[in-house]
C-alpha cells in the first residue's frame, strides 16, 4: 500500500492529472484486485491452480508493458492491470 501511494505521485506528476484522477487510478486497482481475486477463485475451483496462476503472469506482463508506455490516463488500463494481480 505505502509503495502504491508513493508511485502514485510520480505517475500524477507524470501524466499531469490532477489529484481526484489519482485517486480514481488508485481505486481501480484496488477494484481490479477484487474482480481478479474473486475470477482467480472460481478459475482455481475449476481448473486447479496452475493455468489460472499462469494466465495471470502473462496478463500481468502484457497490461503492466501496456500501462508502462501509455501517455495518459484513459490509457493507463490498471483495472485490467489489478484483475491480474491475483
Amino acid at each position: 500500500m505505502r509503495m502504491l501511494a508513493s508511485v502514485s505521485d510520480a505517475v500524477a506528476t507524470d501524466l499531469g492529472i490532477a489529484e481526484i484522477e489519482k485517486s480514481a487510478l488508485m481505486s481501480l486497482v484496488f477494484v481490479g484486485f477484487l474482480i481478479g481475486n474473486f475470477s482467480g477463485g472460481i478459475a482455481a475451483d475449476a481448473f486447479g491452480r496452475g493455468s489460472p496462476v499462469l494466465w495471470s503472469y502473462a496478463g500481468m506482463l502484457v497490461f503492466s508493458i501496456g500501462s508502462a508506455i501509455a501517455t495518459n490516463l484513459s490509457l493507463r488500463g490498471n483495472l485490467l492491470e489489478g484483475i491480474q494481480k491475483d
